[in-house]
């Protein structure tokens, strides 16, 4: 199951969202524009472009072990 641990906004043009995930490799293409669509609904940017990235959470990397990448 997909899990955002938190998400922060790293760029503005165009709009980056870097998100902190249990597993990035579950959030493919219609789960991200799930959650860009809820985000220009519950945010002011309605008409904006976003870019989704996913990245691993510290804790999620460090259980994969070193070296070892999502």
């Amino acid at each position: 199951m997909p899990k955002i641990y938190y998400a922060t906004q790293v760029a503005i043009n165009p709009v980056t969202i870097l998100m902190f995930v249990n597993r990035p490799e579950l959030f493919d293409d219609n789960y991200r524009r799930f959650v860009v669509g809820r985000l220009q609904e519950m945010l002011p940017i309605e008409e904006v472009p976003v870019r989704l990235l996913a990245r691993p959470n510290r804790e999620e990397r460090t259980a994969i072990g070193p070296g070892k990448r999502n």
